[in-house]
Order: C-alpha cells, then sequence, then structure tokens
C-alpha cells in the first residue's frame, strides 16, 4: 500500500489497531471509510467486502462500500448497494439521498424525482433534496423521463456527492 496522506495517518493507524485488537468486530467499517477518504478505495473496498462476509447485513458497511463504488465510477454496483440498504431500512436518508444523486448523475430525472420525494416524506426539512427536486420539476415535460435508457448524462441538477461530504460521514 502506498504511503497514506499526513492528514490521515494517525486516524488510519488507530483505527488499524483497534481492528487488529477485534478482527472479527465491526472496526472494519471505520477503518474503510478512513482508507476511502485516504484515497485507498481499493484497499477500502477489499476489507468492507471481507468484512461483510462476517457481517452481511451490516448497513454501514454496505454505505461505505456504496460511496467507494460511487468513488471509482461505478455507479450500476453503488445503485445495487444502496437498493439493498432500502431492503433493510426502507427510511434510510443517506440511501434515498444516494439514489437520488445516482438517477440525476446519469440523466434520469423521472427516477431522480421519485428518490427525492421519498427522501423529503421521511425528511422534509431536506432543504438540498427539496432544491434537487424542485430544479427537476422545472425541466420541460419532455425532459422527463422514468427509465435511463434515455438518460443525458450530467444535464440535471443533482447534490454535489463529491468524496468526503458531511452527509456521507460514517460514525
Amino acid at each position: 500500500m502506498t504511503a497514506l496522506p499526513s492528514e490521515f495517518r494517525e486516524e488510519v493507524e488507530k483505527l488499524e489497531r483497534k481492528h487488529a485488537d477485534n478482527p472479527e468486530g465491526r472496526y472494519f467499517v471505520p477503518l474503510a471509510n478512513a482508507y476511502r477518504k485516504a484515497g485507498h478505495v481499493d484497499r477500502a473496498m477489499a476489507l468492507l467486502r471481507e468484512g461483510l462476509e462476517r457481517h452481511p447485513d451490516y448497513l454501514s458497511a454496505h454505505i461505505v462500500l456504496g460511496r467507494c463504488l460511487t468513488d471509482v465510477g461505478d455507479g450500476a454496483a453503488a445503485e445495487r448497494e444502496f437498493r439493498y440498504v432500502l431492503s433493510l431500512g426502507p427510511q434510510h436518508l443517506i440511501a434515498l439521498r444516494t439514489l437520488g444523486v445516482l438517477a440525476s448523475a446519469s440523466g434520469n430525472a423521472g427516477e431522480a424525482r421519485g428518490w427525492y420525494q421519498d427522501l423529503l416524506a421521511v425528511d422534509p426539512m431536506n432543504e438540498e433534496a427539496r432544491r434537487a427536486l424542485d430544479a427537476i420539476n422545472a425541466l420541460p415535460a419532455d425532459r422527463l423521463r422514468a427509465s435511463s435508457d434515455e438518460a443525458f448524462p450530467g444535464e440535471l441538477p443533482y447534490i454535489d456527492s463529491a468524496p468526503g461530504a458531511a452527509w456521507f460521514e460514517i460514525s
């Protein structure tokens, strides 16, 4: 593994020690998230997949894996992870929001609208989701599609999904 950026080194080393003390536990998720934030996405994904073999329904692990997949540009696999999260917790805010972001990024306004509506049903005060939904609703009717087969990637408004964004922080 290449060297960690100095701003992540102390946190990663602390989490590596905790994980080493209890390798069967759940410290793999914060460690994987720290690896992801430090730019070691492949290492994070390997650790998550290994941990998910022991803890297959651990939502936080699926969320961080979904973020890793988004980081490497595998939107389809990220979508599968977040849909799985919703299968276990149908009102999961991060999953609903991320699925809206992914649909918007792929140009699928109809699907994005549905995810943002679902998010607002659970979290009616979510201003970012409200702005994204308002922008989608302002599109001409001929721009709204129900399937990604007719997508216009990158042309729809969506919430910033940059790595490390506060709404993705995992405790």
